[in-house]
């Protein structure tokens, strides 16, 4: 019995993961096995799925990727929906292949990432709205990382210290003012930077 229940246990694996998992057959073509974390991923029962092919649950402009000689492949997709809608999904795909090298069958799981594709949008959009604000800000604008380099300058801080923006972006911040921080300064910017404490004067 515990022999059986150790046997049993990459199968339980298998149906109770919370991601995606499926299986096809040796030339990628056909399901011939999915976890009830696929199938409803995709709106189905997972008897719905079986037997039919591969290609059914990608957009027509994005069909199945399955790996070469490496075995292994992941990449970004996107999927269909049994009511016709889409998602964008994480695919990892392996090859199994028997001693001569035959592909016995492809082992995918899939992971829905329509909210992190979604943050990234928003985040664009916050940083696409933020560069308009701060480009037609009368008052000059610079952002720098942690090594004092320029990551932003707007329209009028290139008027105020005669340069253009892009001239500034990937330069030391003391290109601006050169006398005013000197090296001490620069480092208790970074210190500033790095611990959110202390003051710059």
């Amino acid at each position: 019995e515990e022999a059986e229940k150790r046997a049993a246990e990459p199968f339980s694996i298998f149906t109770r993961a919370a991601f995606g998992v499926a299986v096809a057959n040796h030339s990628g073509d056909t399901l011939e096995a999915v976890n009830l974390a696929f199938a409803r991923m995709h709106g189905y029962a997972v008897e719905e799925l079986l037997g039919r092919p591969f290609g059914d649950i990608f957009a027509p402009e994005f069909q199945p990727e399955l790996p070469g000689e490496q075995g292994h492949h992941v990449y970004e997709s996107v999927h269909v929906r049994k009511d016709g809608s889409r998602f964008p999904v994480l695919a990892d795909v392996t090859a199994f292949r028997n001693e001569r090298g035959d592909v016995l069958c492809y082992a995918a799981y899939f992971q829905d990432i329509s909210a992190r594709r979604q943050a990234e949008e928003a985040l664009r959009g916050s940083e696409e709205s933020y560069r308009v604000v701060a480009q037609t800000a009368g008052d000059g604008i610079v952002t720098i990382d942690e090594s004092s380099r320029i990551l932003f300058a707007n329209t009028a801080a290139g008027e105020m210290f005669g340069h253009r923006c892009d001239e500034l972006t990937g330069k030391s911040v003391a290109i601006l003012m050169p006398d005013y921080v000197p090296q001490r300064r620069v480092t208790a910017l970074q210190r500033y930077l790095q611990s959110g404490k202390g003051r710059i004067s």
